[in-house]
């Protein structure tokens, strides 16, 4: 029996046989579709555009391609060839059906990135995890509070004494309670005429009995073990010590280790005053640390990321009103100047123009003569049009963003074959599985072509349960014939001219 008789026998086409009309018919779930072989040529990376991935789903006895998969979204796909590369998601369509229909027909990145831009998609990243058992256990709890109840319990806790930590802080500042830490180790006195404060003798000891101290020594010893933790944990250093949350984390421990061991080994010996400010700065930091909590906020991501997209906008909106600002305050200090002192530069107006454009009037500035009033009453107005500019340029971005749905473009595409590397396997293997796919081309056609004596849910039902038997077939026989390519590649010598980039099944 003949090459091309074989073929014919299962299914598969014939060159000679198939392309040699510059029109091809495609079947899809009964819809028939016409288009000119050159069309698919153009992308030969897809389905249709390769000979050998499309050759499989050949009806000899129909003369065309047949494809049980979505009609609506198969009308759009074809209009992608046809048109040189466009691609647009049909109304009726849901996204998630297009977007597995465009991995099936394999129309690639440029095709994808279409629709990602036109459906306002979002890109889920893979999550990094550390490669050790244990780094991952504890990076996934600490980092993904919704991985399981355990990482939800944790991430509670943390921001319970983040919260105890931050209200900690605000208390001791209460003019009645007097707990400033640095405050009471050292004394106002002027030392050699410097600017230092004399540090209190027996201080470590008043430290050990005050229950903020305490508080806040509970607080900075979970920060740190979390800390280190994550330090340990992490599966990229360079990503860790980038990300801003890492810094705030720092900050907001290392004030506590540097005041205790000040506080522990002083002496009567003078401390420099600009000191003891940077460390009360930074002990404010750890109220930083409540951005944890925003992070989890679904509502503070979304503003979060319509912030960045609208950077631009906003920036032009920035200079926009800056401009308009000086440009009325520097006419308001033109009227203002011989009769109003607050009016003492263009800057000093330019400030007034800014608060007056916004809306806000602290009234510590403000005009007295007529022309300085009208001068006031068009900034105000013209304030009031460019603000709410700008608020509906971040409310459309918060909007799109907040809609904004996601997709995966790791998600695994669909079984096909790859006919030259299984040239070289058992030919009866071959045929078998060319003949199941034969079988299920010819029953999927000869239901949706019934002319309506079956109904369509029915025959519906029929397609999926044989389209379920066919793939299990398949799995079973592609399993036998990866195996088998396994045993011959082992046993060919090795050979540099042979291709190595030959392709498998795919899953």
């Amino acid at each position: 029996m003949s090459e091309s008789r074989k073929r014919e026998n299962h299914g598969v086409v014939d060159s000679r046989v198939s392309e040699k009309s510059s029109i091809v018919r495609i079947n899809v779930g009964g819809c028939q579709f016409e288009i000119h072989l050159s069309s698919l040529n153009a992308f030969p990376e897809s389905l249709l555009g390769d000979e050998n991935k499309r050759k499989i789903f050949w009806n000899t006895d129909r003369q065309e391609y047949f494809f049980g998969r979505h009609r609506a979204c198969f009308e759009a796909i074809l209009y992608y060839y046809q048109s040189n590369g466009r691609l647009r998601r049909p109304d009726h369509v849901p996204l998630d059906i297009f977007l597995e229909e465009i991995r099936y027909f394999q129309l690639g990145p440029k095709a994808l990135a279409q629709v990602v831009e036109s459906e306002n998609l979002r890109e889920i990243k893979p999550k990094i995890m550390p490669n050790e058992r244990w780094r991952r256990l504890i990076w996934q709890h600490l980092q993904y509070p919704a991985s399981s109840i355990l990482a939800r319990g944790i991430y509670i806790i943390s921001m319970a004494i983040t919260l105890l930590s931050s209200i900690t802080l605000a208390i001791e500042t209460l003019p009645s309670i007097k707990t400033d830490l640095l405050g009471l180790c050292f004394s106002g006195t002027n030392l050699n005429g410097s600017s230092t404060y004399q540090f209190v003798a027996g201080c470590p000891r008043i430290f050990s009995t005050m229950p903020y101290f305490t508080i806040e020594s509970i607080c900075v010893s979970y920060f740190t073990i979390e800390f280190f933790l994550r330090l340990i944990s992490t599966p990229s250093y360079k990503d860790f010590f980038l990300s801003f949350m890492t810094w705030v984390d720092i900050l907001a421990i290392a004030p506590y280790y540097c005041i205790v061991p000040l506080l522990a080994t002083s002496t009567s010996k003078g401390v420099n005053l600009t000191v003891v400010h940077i460390f009360r700065l930074l002990r404010a930091l750890r109220t930083l640390r409540l951005l944890t909590i925003v992070r989890e906020l679904r509502s503070m991501r979304v503003l979060g990321r319509a912030l960045k997209e609208s950077m631009f906008d906003l920036a032009g909106a920035a200079i926009s009103i800056t401009t308009i600002a000086f440009l009325f305050g520097s006419a308001a200090y033109l009227a203002e100047e011989k009769d109003n002192a607050n009016y003492s530069s263009i800057p000093a107006a330019t400030y007034w123009g800014i608060i007056t454009m916004s809306t806000v009037g602290y009234g510590d500035i403000s005009p007295m003569t007529w022309l300085g009033r009208i001068i006031a009453c068009m900034c105000a107005v013209f304030g009031t049009a460019t603000m709410g500019m700008v608020i509906s340029v971040l409310g459309e971005s918060y909007q799109r963003v907040y809609k904004q749905q996601t997709y995966d473009p790791n998600e695994q595409e669909p079984l096909l074959v790859d006919w030259d590397r299984m040239s070289n396997v058992e030919e009866e293997k071959e045929q078998n599985m060319a003949k199941n796919l034969a079988t299920r081309s010819k029953l999927n056609f000869s239901i949706s072509s019934n002319d309506g004596n079956i109904d369509d849910h029915l025959a519906n039902l029929i397609i999926k349960h044989l389209n379920e038997k066919v793939i299990e077939i398949q799995e079973i026989i592609r399993k036998d014939i990866y195996l088998q390519m396994i045993d011959n590649d082992n046993q060919k010598p090795a050979d540099s001219s042979v291709n190595t980039s030959l392709r498998y099944f795919r899953l």
